[in-house]
């Protein structure tokens, strides 16, 4: 479920590198919560 958020919001974010190492400080936890919300 992470992977995939993650894999999903990567190009729709824009900022690859910069949000994926955003989040991975603040924890695939928070990642999840965020998608669970989306969705």
């Amino acid at each position: 479920m992470s992977l995939l958020c993650s894999v999903f919001f990567m190009p729709f974010l824009g900022l690859n590198y910069w949000f994926k190492w955003f989040f991975s400080l603040m924890g695939f936890v928070f990642l999840s919560d965020y998608c669970l919300l989306l969705w």
